[in-house]
């Protein structure tokens, strides 16, 4: 199976998005040999998003597509063209809240992480707005497939987008095991800058819940 994954919307790295794209990417790359993935993205980002793989290979495409405009364009018309010419068998959009194709010649995956440009009044301007409440959603009907990351951000796709239930699947984030593990308490509190005033764990008062004792205990 060959599949193809777009990093546009992705924010160069800076963002929570980037961060999915490149935990995915990351992931697919250390599977077992069967697929093999075909990233499309900036020409200057392959070596942000592309992790080394035999099985993964870099599609690239110049800065002039970095215009929002050009961009939303490119994927209504020539993303289409470019997954029958690159021979995908499944696209997928890690950052579908953002950039989506009308039409596409082979199944899509895309995740939709929120909508909460909805629920914060002026965080956008007009014409954004007008994007996320009248485009996007015709654009989110269309995948094959939604992830989504929370069931609060599920039942405002079904609501704002009108996917029906049995097309969303909640795929939960998770932290980065690379980064975030257990430590030792007494060394985890040496690296707590003394000006947050963080007591040793030890010298807490924990909340009367079984679990979350569990949890800080372990």
């Amino acid at each position: 199976m060959k599949v193809g994954i777009s990093t546009f919307g992705g924010d160069g790295g800076k963002s929570g998005i980037s961060q999915y794209m490149m935990q995915h990417l990351r992931e697919f790359a250390a599977q077992p040999q069967g697929c093999t993935f075909e990233v499309i993205g900036y020409n200057d980002e392959k070596n942000l998003f592309l992790p080394p793989s035999p099985c993964m290979t870099f599609l690239p495409f110049g800065g002039h597509l970095r215009s929002p405009v050009r961009n939303i364009l490119w994927n209504q018309f020539s993303l289409p063209q470019c997954c029958n010419q690159r021979g995908f068998d499944v696209l997928f959009l890690p950052a579908a809240n953002r950039r989506l194709p009308y039409f596409s010649p082979c199944p899509t995956v895309g995740t939709v992480h929120d909508f909460s440009s909805i629920h914060v009044p002026g965080k956008y301007d007009k014409a954004r707005m007008f994007y996320i409440m009248r485009v996007l959603p015709a654009l989110i009907r269309k995948l094959t497939h939604v992830l989504t990351v929370s069931e609060c951000s599920k039942r405002d796709i079904i609501e704002y987008a009108g996917v029906p239930a049995d097309r969303i699947t909640v795929t939960p984030l998770a932290a980065d095991p690379l980064l975030y593990w257990p430590r030792d308490k007494q060394e985890a509190a040496a690296m707590l800058p003394p000006n947050y005033q963080i007591r040793h764990l030890s010298s807490c008062t924990l909340p009367a819940s079984n679990t979350l004792a569990k949890i800080m205990s372990s």
